[in-house]
């Protein structure tokens, strides 16, 4: 996949990362979230790497906080979705690799979710997931 240079984006953190951002101090919250933004810009960028067919790391270096996630297009409708589906420390990579298979398995219905949808399907998707509470989402 190549970024659709001016597409639309959203970043969706699900339940995990959300609770994990909860957890963590202001600089690393920033770090994390600026590092999964700069991801959705430029996934081929020198900090990110693809682990499997459909997850991606995404590595803030300056806090040693880490991301996997998947990088999903529309491009008939213009946009972009980064799914983040664990935010971790370094010290805990093993744990986190460990679940990779299921993130990876995720990843790809996410990404065929998401390509395959309509327009009108993409505006109620869009409007029903603000309303997740258990769910941050930020849409450019």
């Amino acid at each position: 996949m190549e970024t659709i240079y001016g597409a639309n984006r959203c970043v969706l953190y699900l339940e995990d990362p959300v609770e994990a951002l909860n957890t963590l101090d202001t600089s690393r919250e920033r770090g994390i979230t600026s590092a999964i933004e700069q991801f959705l810009d430029s996934p081929r960028g020198a900090f990110s790497k693809s682990i499997d067919t459909h997850l991606w790391q995404v590595r803030d270096l300056n806090t040693n906080t880490r991301a996997f996630t998947t990088w999903c297009q529309n491009e008939a409708l213009n946009v972009e979705l980064c799914v983040v589906h664990l935010i971790y420390e370094k010290q805990n990579e093993r744990d986190a690799f460990a679940q990779c298979a299921a993130f990876d398995a995720a990843g790809a219905e996410f990404q065929k979710a998401f390509a395959d949808r309509t327009e009108a399907e993409y505006a109620e998707w869009k409007s029903r997931i603000k309303d997740q509470a258990a769910y941050r989402v930020q849409f450019s």
